[in-house]
């Protein structure tokens, strides 16, 4: 940054910087015959085209200044550039900086191994179990103070004593002793000692050696034996050695870098021989197969058989294979397509085709061969009966991976250490901060934007969450006060000698007791939980991305920081319409619907009575009875499906930006008609949609017998709910349900309902159900049905214990409750060479202050960032 004034005499650039100042004649800087030397920013010393422009602008920046290159010192620096040919090296500097040869100095960095001097080893070797168990310190060696300057930190006597008790494991009592009695900063206690402990000489000489070394084979080399133990032990040793310094800035007593390696499934085989040699202690197996392995294998790694991919119904789990037929062969097929052949093992299954294959080859057999796999062609899954779309390989894309592991890296980081200006009380995750590179500019934009807002649905969960489970609300003592009201009231009442005037009196009572009751136990309304909501505190760590624009370095303080947070908490409707809007029958497992945690009601609805000219229909009383019992939770249940296929609004703008999935919401239901703009039929025209199975499933249970009829009495009953729901919501009954009339076709109109997301209410669910075909969660149970596949006849109550220690949903409703990933913020951004300087710098002075604690940057070839430094 250069300000007014003298002008400075070196420059330091980059080629982006080079041609910001010299492309755009308005913002060029002038340095005039002052300048005398240019540093040019490593990793910029390409060959081709982009040589010849940096040239150009030297020449031109030389220019400028009036000065010949030969007056001018000019500094560059490579990792890559070139090989052991000075002579190649001092040509290519030459042409860069148009000087002669003879005034090149190529200058080679050379790797020096620290000296540790003498060892010496303590009493007796630690092994690796006492080192892993050792009681480490857990304060920091470095802090930063007011203005960013960092110091040694010092520690109590206290813990100094509990410091020299670790260090005796590592070295001799005598050097333990030689640590100064006034020393108290651990950074420079760990050097002292572990300068002379035989474990770091035998670690630093592996490093030195062998460049690059797994975790447990260090572990191995230095405690004798390869184990999990001895692994954590060699943490434990790097991790005390990268302290150990003698100053702030000093490097550690032995310098290294950690890496994790992961990456997304992209796909799973499993071998066909049942007999696989890979069936050993720690290898997966399924089906009754061989081993499974990630990613594609034609060919079993153990037993060389043939393989085919392993796919999975998204909808209930079954697992099955997918191949493609080639040459009468059967070849994995790890990525989906039309050509795709889904397979099952079981032998339950009648109707569809079997074939079999060799299980050696892979190649179609005939049905007599001994030792042939028999497999049955599927077009849906046999287990809930779920369409082919619904069955999936095990495949998970670069951005879930990459935001899981974001999230971890970043809740694990140190809080910004500096107090003042940039306290961490006003700071996103308290100022912790990660840098993350990608190979391209595109995904790098990608990626800052899909992380914060993947993150701040996880925030934007627990924070719901905590405020439901916590909020008088829907309070269960003020339930079952009402309850007790009630029933003390119809106990009066029961007395046939009550005066008429205390009976109108304790009528009147008694209404307005279940009327208060019916509200409290629909839950509260999604006004009230916005209010709720708006008010919990880790609200403040979602980033407001409309006016994050504004924000700057010069003037971030703790009013800034609550700014953001008050237009977050006018958000709080948006966040809870993006969670509920949608209903979890429509698929989605990772909601709090889903999970369990949160129903969405529907005030009002149990007023509504089952039409008695329906009822009359009817064969029996005892299904007459039974609908009269079932008919609100039915209804519910139809509303479900009704935010599932999006006949549901926020208001017309919001819908518009709605930006859960892809789909927009804002539809309206018509009877039998989709020929219009935003329609959808709540009829379908085939017994597969989820409604008509829905309600075919619970006549049989009612105990409709007759088959032929049942579709049409399916139907039947649908039209009744539908215009019973359009009635109620024309008429102002069901306040959260919108009645009109919409165009279809060329000119005509046909009755249509949606709901209306800010009328429905919230609460914890008083009944959980769980589908054993399935595993998902409901809410609701009409005589053992949901409105899924597969979830006909199949659910069972369960308990919260019982969901909270299942392994398909327990972790995700105990992290959404505990967490702590969840309560800090993730304010990512992108940072790449395609964005103006002004606005990088703005960006890296909002990160460096903690204001920003993700950059998702371009590689260091284009940006010229040292990620040593």
């Amino acid at each position: 940054k250069i300000e007014s004034g003298p002008t400075p005499d070196i420059l330091i650039t980059n080629y982006s910087m080079l041609e910001y100042m010299l492309c755009r004649p308005q913002d060029a800087v002038f340095f005039g015959p002052s300048l005398r030397t240019v540093v040019l920013d490593e990793a910029h010393l390409y060959t081709g085209t982009l040589a010849a422009e940096i040239t150009l602008l030297l020449r031109r920046l030389a220019i400028r200044c009036e000065l010949r290159p030969e007056q001018i010192t000019h500094f560059a620096t490579s990792a890559t550039l070139g090989s052991d040919d000075s002579d190649e090296l001092r040509g290519f500097a030459s042409d860069i900086f148009s000087k002669p040869g003879d005034m090149v100095r190529v200058i080679y960095g050379e790797q020096k191994r620290e000296d540790l001097g003498t060892p010496e080893p303590p009493a007796s070797e630690p092994s690796a179990e006492t080192v892993a168990d050792a009681d480490l310190p857990n304060y920091p060696t470095v802090v930063e103070g007011a203005g960013g300057v960092q110091t040694l930190a010092e520690i109590d006597d206290s813990q100094r004593r509990s410091l020299t008790d670790v260090l005796s494991l590592f070295v001799s009592r005598s050097a333990v002793a030689d640590i100064a009695p006034d020393e108290r900063r651990p950074a420079a206690m760990l050097h002292r000692a572990l300068s002379a402990s035989p474990l770091v000489h035998k670690m630093q000489g592996e490093l030195w050696d062998k460049k690059r070394v797994r975790l447990d084979e260090l572990g191995s080399t230095l405690f004798g034996s390869a184990s999990p133990r001895s692994a954590q032990a060699a943490a434990v040793l790097l991790r005390l050695a990268a302290s150990a310094r003698t100053e702030a800035k000093s490097y550690p007593l032995v310098p290294h870098r950690l890496h994790l390696l992961t990456r997304p499934t992209d796909g799973m085989t499993v071998c066909l021989n049942d007999n696989c040699s890979g069936h050993v202690p720690g290898k997966w197996t399924t089906l009754g197969l061989g081993a499974v392995a990630g990613g594609y294998r034609d060919v079993c790694e153990y037993c060389e058989c043939s393989t085919l991919a392993l796919y999975r119904c998204q909808n209930c789990g079954e697992c099955l294979l997918a191949g493609r037929e080639e040459d009468g062969k059967l070849i994995a097929e790890t990525r989906k397509t039309r050509q795709t052949v889904l397979l099952s093992v079981r032998n339950d299954i009648s109707e569809w085709d079997t074939i079999h294959v060799d299980r050696t080859s892979g190649e179609r057999r005939g049905s007599g061969q001994t030792g042939a796999l028999a497999l049955n062609k599927v077009s849906e899954c046999p287990n809930c009966r779920e369409g082919r779309d619904a069955i999936r390989p095990f495949f998970s894309g670069t951005p879930l991976t990459l935001s899981i592991a974001a999230e971890t890296l970043l809740s694990e980081m140190p809080e910004f250490p500096a107090a003042g200006q940039g306290s961490r009380e006003w700071l996103p995750a308290g100022g912790r901060r990660l840098l993350a590179f990608s190979d391209s500019r595109r995904e790098a934009a990608r990626l800052g934007v899909s992380l914060t807002h993947q993150h701040e649905l996880q925030v934007s969960r627990a924070a719901i969450l905590g405020v439901i489970e916590n909020s008088p609300i829907a309070d269960q003592d003020a339930i079952k006060f009402l309850s007790d009201q009630i029933r003390e009231f119809e106990t009066r009442l029961s007395d046939p000698n009550l005066p008429r005037g205390v009976r109108r009196l304790q009528e009147g009572q008694l209404a307005q007791s279940r009327d208060n009751l019916r509200d409290l136990t629909s839950g509260g309304s999604i006004e009230q939980w916005a209010g709720e909501l708006a008010n919990h505190p880790d609200l403040a760590q979602i980033l407001d991305r409309p006016s994050s624009d504004a924000h700057n370095i010069s003037s971030w303080k703790q009013l800034k920081w609550d700014d953001n947070h008050k237009a977050v908490k006018a958000r709080a409707k948006e966040l809870l319409g993006r969670e509920f809007a949608i209903s979890a029958a429509r698929g989605y497992d990772n909601t709090l619907e889903a999970l369990g945690l949160v129903e969405v009601t529907y005030p009002g609805l149990d007023r509504l009575a089952p039409p008695a000219e329906f009822v009359g229909t009817l064969p029996t009383e005892t299904m007459r009875r039974r609908f009269v019992d079932i008919w609100s939770a039915t209804l519910a249940s139809l509303c479900d499906t009704l935010r599932a296929s999006r006949a549901v609004t926020l208001g017309d703008e919001v819908d518009a930006q709605y930006d859960f999935d892809r789909d927009p919401i804002g539809f309206w239901a018509a009877e039998t008609n989709d020929d219009g703009i935003l329609l959808t039929r709540f009829i379908g025209r085939t017994n597969r949609q989820i409604r008509m199975r829905f309600i075919m499933e619970i006549l049989k249970r009612c105990g409709f017998a007759d088959e032929t009829l049942i579709l049409p009495k399916a139907k039947e009953l649908l039209e009744v709910c539908f215009r019973q729901l359009f009635a109620a919501g024309r008429d102002g009954i069901l306040p959260w349900l919108q009645a009109a009339s919409r165009q279809v076709g060329a000119g005509g109109s046909v009755p249509a309902v949606r709901i209306a997301f800010d009328n429905l209410g919230l609460r914890r669910p008083p009944n959980l159900f769980r589908c054993e075909t399935t595993g998902r969660i409901w809410n609701r149970n009409v005589l053992g049905c949901a409105p899924n596949m597969g979830a006909f006849g199949t659910l069972k109550a369960v308990s919260e214990a019982e969901l909270d220690a299942e392994p398909r949903h327990g972790r995700r409703r105990r992290e959404y409750r505990d967490s702590h990933i969840f309560k800090m913020g993730l304010w990512s951004e992108e940072h790449s060479a395609q964005l103006d300087p002004k606005e990088n710098r703005r960006l890296q002075d909002l990160f460096k202050s903690g204001v920003r604690n993700m950059l998702s940057a371009t590689t260091t070839l284009e940006l010229g960032i040292d990620i040593g430094g």
